[in-house]
């Protein structure tokens, strides 16, 4: 039988930000406990581990155990204490600003085996653009996707920009045509990507 980490990221950091992650913090603290609720109850794995911060509420069920975050004992020195071989990673975490990405690579540097997606395939299907390539390639249907504005051939088409590395409406902007685009579109250093509204 298994060892099982569960790491949420928002819920297993040293200082919560209630102010801007409220939703998303208690999605992923209803993800888990949903999750480890149900798999406590099968013989699949021997004994589950949830990352979280000592501040947040831990529920008690069987074969579930918590590893309390601190400022004293990040996710990173919980994980550097555990032998790699005896578990495996299931790892929660938001697009934005490739955390996923940079948590999953962060976890594989320490041996430890991820039930997600492999470290490339994460790196590809976290930026929009990588992903848009990706699928273009194989022949699957998706939406044309640009990352500079002088691709864009269509002027009067609706426009959605997006940035490059999120999920969900994160900072997606709508724009009437090419004209309404350049003038509105403020200036800044995030990678971002167009595409038609049809």
């Amino acid at each position: 039988m298994q060892k099982l980490i569960i790491f949420e990221y928002l819920s297993a950091q040293i200082k919560i930000d209630n102010k801007n992650s409220n939703n998303n913090l208690s999605e992923g603290l209803d993800m888990v406990d949903n999750f480890s609720r149900k798999a406590s109850k099968t013989n699949f794995f021997k004994e589950i581990l949830i990352l979280r911060n000592k501040n947040l509420i831990m529920n008690q069920y069987n074969n579930i155990k918590y590893c309390p975050t601190s400022p004293n004992l990040t996710w990173q020195k919980i994980l550097k204490k555990l032998n790699p071989k005896f578990f495996k990673i299931l790892l929660i975490a938001p697009e934005t600003n490739k955390i996923f990405f940079k948590v999953s690579k962060k976890i594989f540097t320490l041996g430890f085996t991820l039930l997600n997606s492999s470290l490339e395939t994460i790196k590809i299907f976290s930026s929009k653009k990588q992903t848009f390539l990706k699928l273009k390639k194989h022949n699957i249907p998706c939406v044309d996707t640009y990352s500079n504005i002088k691709q864009i051939k269509n002027k009067n088409d609706k426009i959605l920009v997006k940035p490059e590395y999120g999920a969900g409406s994160e900072k997606v902007l709508f724009f009437e045509n090419i004209q309404n685009l350049k003038k509105n579109l403020f200036k800044s250093n995030d990678k971002k990507i167009f595409q038609y509204l049809k």
